[in-house]
């Protein structure tokens, strides 16, 4: 089977969730002897124009891409589609709906089924981007008009198209991506003050929707003896609300910021944190990777309520808080803080869970079992039309 991959920026790659899930899930359907062509960006990936590559037999096509970043991700999505079109590929599978503007393309132009994974809405974070803010629904729109098959990764992004678009998406959890080895010693986290399981863990964009000042304002008036705050990632959209967020700390020597980490430091934090919280209350339906990963190496877990936060974490497997609410949030921290045995057994049944509902294994066959389903389609239907 000759495969076709567009959305990525570049792989290996230690951010973004869809070049991480690119990165583990492609090479295991090379193994198996299809042949996958991913087309990522030359700027991201830092492969010349119009150059090959290769990835665990993963052949890697740079095309053309500009230095103003969402212009570039159009261009190249659009050259990557009508690229795959003229090479006789079984199947183009798009990943992101925003990649997918020029899905109509191959519809015209070849015989390739296309498969639309969503790993979020797309449409509810154009809302941070003026520009696009009209254009994203639209595109959404002509993801799903010309997919042969639609994807999600998780159950509410299913029933968010189910019910906007009357169709019925074919569900393909995530697995959390493989860490590098760490260090034992716990070095970098002594380097940043931090004591293993003596600390809380933030994770993610630092942006008003993710609602780390929630968090920021709960530890303080719980003010827990012995514990840190570890606030990780990146600056959103406005460096004001960045500003703002390092005013509330007031200089808190237990409140401790870190722009984004990854690779084998990523690791080290994660599985040293004693708890993990994600206050989120963003309508994004995306299955969170940080939470997943959290589960997986049996770190205990606290969440906002929204629905892809109980579809993971269910009644026992890490605790809930009413979203957006201090109050809420204050009491359930204390309460995780207070109650180590009651979340140890909680972390049992999460790790559980995640090996066997959030494995590679199963995001491997069930993709496979899509593509053989689509192309089957096309045999027949040759078949047909020969006799």
């Amino acid at each position: 089977m000759k495969i076709a991959v567009i959305g990525v920026k570049g792989i290996p790659s230690n951010q973004g969730e869809i070049e991480r899930y690119c990165q583990e899930f492609y090479p295991r359907i090379a193994a198996r002897g299809h042949q996958v062509d991913l087309f990522v960006e030359p700027k991201s990936d830092r492969q010349p124009w119009f150059s090959v590559g290769y990835y665990h037999k993963v052949r890697i096509i740079a095309l053309a891409s500009l230095p103003r970043k969402h212009i570039s991700f159009w261009l190249n999505s659009a050259l990557s589609t009508i690229w795959a079109s003229l090479g006789k590929y079984d199947v183009i599978h798009i990943h992101g709906t925003k990649a997918a503007w020029f899905a109509w393309f191959p519809q015209l132009f070849s015989e390739s089924k296309i498969v639309v994974t969503s790993h979020q809405l797309d449409c509810d974070r154009a809302k941070r981007c003026k520009v696009f803010r009209w254009l994203l629904p639209w595109i959404e729109r002509t993801a799903i008009e010309n997919a042969d098959e639609v994807v999600v990764v998780s159950k509410a992004l299913g029933e968010y198209f189910q019910q906007k678009y009357n169709i019925r998406p074919r569900y393909i959890p995530n697995a959390p991506g493989s860490y590098a080895e760490t260090d034992l010693q716990f070095s970098y986290g002594k380097s940043l003050g931090l004591t293993p399981k003596r600390y809380i863990l933030y994770l993610g964009t630092l942006n008003p929707e993710n609602k780390p000042d929630l968090l920021l304002q709960a530890f303080q008036k719980l003010e827990p003896l012995g514990w840190k705050l570890m606030i990780a990632g990146e600056i959103g959209d406005s460096m004001q609300y960045a500003i703002e967020l390092l005013a509330l700390a007031k200089q808190n020597q237990n409140i401790i910021f870190t722009n984004e980490i990854r690779g084998k430091h990523l690791a080290e934090i994660v599985k040293g944190a004693g708890l993990l919280v994600a206050p989120t209350d963003a309508l994004d339906l995306g299955l969170p990777l940080a939470l997943l990963q959290a589960m997986r190496e049996k770190i205990p877990v606290l969440a906002s309520d929204r629905a892809v936060h109980q579809e993971l974490i269910g009644k026992d497997r890490g605790l809930l808080f009413e979203s957006g609410k201090l109050d809420s949030l204050e009491q359930q921290l204390q309460y995780a803080l207070s109650e180590p045995s009651v979340l140890t057994t909680m972390t049992q049944k999460a790790q559980t869970y995640v090996a066997i509902n959030h494995n590679w294994d199963r995001v491997t066959y069930g993709n496979l079992s899509l593509y053989l389903k689509i192309t089957a389609k096309i045999c027949s239907q040759s078949i047909q039309h020969n006799a």
